[in-house]
């Protein structure tokens, strides 16, 4: 017997029997008002003023956030998916939203296509279920490698080329490392996105593959993609698991601790107003080149419709254009990321300018890997943490490791 929702079966009974006329927002006078949930009360700024754009130019419309913070966000959404009272628009990322969309919590759109978005190939893959597509992709994040200016020159080490590769990255942190000062050259995370999936990848392997029904941890290329950060660890060039688990590998990069720290696009803000920034000691750089590619892992939050608003074409409306030009500017303006409008990129690069270059991480977008998934992502993810770690506490070898998780994640795709 498959392994029931984590929805539940009540929240498909509820999205089967409503009625069409069902919402979770009431008309407000002879206007609509669409609710939009999100969990970052950072960005509430950011999206209040797009809202404000957006009601500008449909008088008829206003928009109203629902701000739930991320650790309970999920289970809200849970939750209201039951009651049917889903928001209208709301925030979804790329390991749940299949379990939504298969669910038909969520609808896909109607007034546009994949033909209609300029967001890069895994975007548009990462939001596609059943060949429907659920949101038009309006930002992203991707991987690169911030590091130490400081400690590089310190060393007398060149700054790291777009042309680097493993070996390269390998040797370096060696030289990096000064145990006597308490710096180390990298930090080995055991994380998917920041670490392991980008690695994976670039040695020809896959953690799930793109179907979602099958792991790729049996191959030898997902095990040397795995190899890669174990060695560094026994180098001793990164903290161990203890260590990194005892102080964030942030807080050891932003107090000069660690030379190289493979990390998104969303630590620009709070890099660029730590001391390191704002000496301009802090450098970004592309992925080194592993044996088939420099790849990084793609993602972006999707801005997805409820199945059961009575008002959809309102709810389309804001979905475009959130993925629009006059968005993204306000989007890139605010110093928030990356979205889909080269434009928009371009300000938001220079916003930073003055304490170091984000190209890297706008070019990575180009050839980005969708953010791997499945109905029940969040069983097999928790299953990568629980059979690697100790694989990262080198007592088991990468080799066994690979295989054990192989079968937790093949079991748990099968029971799907």
């Amino acid at each position: 017997m498959n392994r029931k929702s984590v929805l539940g079966i009540a929240a498909m009974a509820v999205v089967a029997a409503l009625a069409p006329g069902c919402s979770a927002s009431p008309a407000d006078g002879d206007g609509t008002t669409l609710t939009f949930a999100m969990w970052d009360e950072s960005q509430r700024p950011t999206y209040e003023k797009m809202f404000d754009l957006f009601t500008q130019e449909n008088p008829d419309i206003e928009v109203k956030i629902e701000l739930t913070p991320w650790d309970n966000y999920w289970t809200k959404l849970q939750t209201a998916a039951s009651g049917g009272e889903v928001a209208d628009v709301f925030w979804m990322n790329g390991a749940n939203f299949p379990l939504y969309a298969s669910e038909q919590v969520i609808q896909p759109l109607t007034d546009q296509t994949a033909a209609d978005s300029s967001a890069p190939e895994g975007l548009i893959e990462l939001y596609t279920w059943d060949s429907e597509l659920y949101t038009l992709p309006s930002n992203f994040d991707t991987i690169a490698v911030w590091y130490n200016k400081a400690i590089f020159d310190a060393a007398d080490i060149d700054y790291p080329t777009p042309e680097w590769t493993w070996e390269d990255y390998r040797r370096i942190a060696a030289e990096l490392t000064n145990t006597a000062a308490g710096i180390w050259g990298t930090a080995a995370q055991l994380s998917e996105h920041t670490a392991f999936y980008n690695t994976i990848y670039q040695a020809g392997g896959f953690a799930v593959g793109a179907d979602g029904t099958t792991s790729g941890y049996d191959l030898p290329e997902t095990e040397n993609g795995l190899q890669f950060w174990v060695d560094l660890l026994e180098d001793g060039s990164s903290p161990t698991l203890a260590q990194m688990a005892d102080t964030d590998v942030v807080d050891l990069f932003t107090s000069g601790k660690l030379a190289m720290l493979w990390g998104g696009s969303w630590n620009s803000l709070s890099f660029s107003e730590s001391e390191l920034g704002a000496t301009g000691s802090i450098g970004v750089a592309s992925l080194p080149y592993g044996p088939e590619s420099n790849a990084a892992v793609i993602h972006g939050l999707g801005n997805v419709i409820s199945a059961t608003t009575e008002h959809a074409d309102a709810a389309n409306k804001l979905v475009a254009f959130l993925a629009s030009q006059e968005a993204a500017e306000v989007y890139a303006e605010n110093g928030v990321g990356f979205t889909v409008d080269d434009t928009a990129n371009e300000a938001l690069i220079a916003t930073y300018a003055d304490a170091f270059d984000l190209t890297p991480f706008s070019e990575a977008a180009a050839t980005g890997i969708a953010f791997p998934r499945s109905v029940h992502s969040q069983v097999w993810m928790d299953a990568q943490i629980n059979e690697l770690t100790p694989v990262w506490e080198l007592s088991e070898t990468v080799h066994d490791g690979a295989l054990a998780l192989h079968e937790a994640v093949q079991a748990a795709l099968d029971d799907e």
